[in-house]
């Protein structure tokens, strides 16, 4: 009885210390550390939208600047200065280059995005489903903390009971003690150490999925 408390008892504070490590090194990694997909994704976001706005700026003042020699030739009959035809065509050919390479930009790195959403919904997911094994694990925990007071509180009981029976002699002792010591003994079999490893195992395992995330793609 004494060694299958004490197995608990171990195997009990080995799985409070995997949990405080895993939760340090979450906090850690929150507090400290961007991953490098989502960093990348976003300040490709921000170039991205920069140069959409340029181009969108260029484009308007090019339909102006058309709008105005059309009225020019059509309504007032003036013919525009060469220079200044030479200018649309010149930014007719520049904006025409830049929505090209927006295009193919685009194209380059929507697949890269696309998987970079795909690993963070499934991190989301993992990390649900981690968390909700945490809540049963927890609850398990509280569970055997439980068994331990009963355990403890029947010990006590053992000893007040063997104490009482020291002044009746050895073979009071031998009547009362074996049945105390029996219960005791299956209510410390609820305790189940191996279940514990194996939980503990399984959360550490998931935790370190869970840390090794999409990093450092670009």
């Amino acid at each position: 009885m004494r060694q299958l408390y004490t197995e608990f008892m171990k195997q009990t504070k080995a799985t409070l210390t995997g949990l405080r490590t895993q939760t340090q090194a979450v906090r850690q990694m929150a507090s400290t550390q961007v991953p490098g997909a989502r960093s990348y994704i976003d300040a490709g976001k921000t170039k991205l939208d920069a140069r959409s706005q340029n181009v969108l700026t260029k484009m308007e003042e090019l339909q102006d600047t058309v709008e105005g020699v059309k009225d020019d030739v059509l309504k007032r009959h003036i013919s525009p200065k060469p220079q200044v035809l030479r200018a649309i065509k010149e930014d007719l050919s520049t904006v025409g280059a830049e929505l090209q390479s927006l295009t193919k930009h685009i194209s380059t790195v929507k697949p890269m995005w696309k998987k970079t959403w795909e690993e963070e919904l499934q991190s989301i997911v993992e990390g649900q489903q981690f968390l909700n094994h945490q809540e049963e694990f927890l609850a398990d925990l509280i569970e055997d903390r439980k068994a331990v007071t009963e355990v403890y509180g029947h010990v006590e009981k053992v000893i007040s009971l063997r104490g009482a029976s020291g002044a009746r002699g050895a073979r009071g002792r031998a009547l009362k003690t074996p049945a105390v010591d029996k219960m005791l003994e299956i209510r410390g079999a609820t305790v189940d150490p191996e279940q514990r490893v194996k939980a503990t195992e399984a959360s550490q395992k998931n935790r370190e999925r869970e840390l090794a995330g999409p990093r450092g793609r670009v």
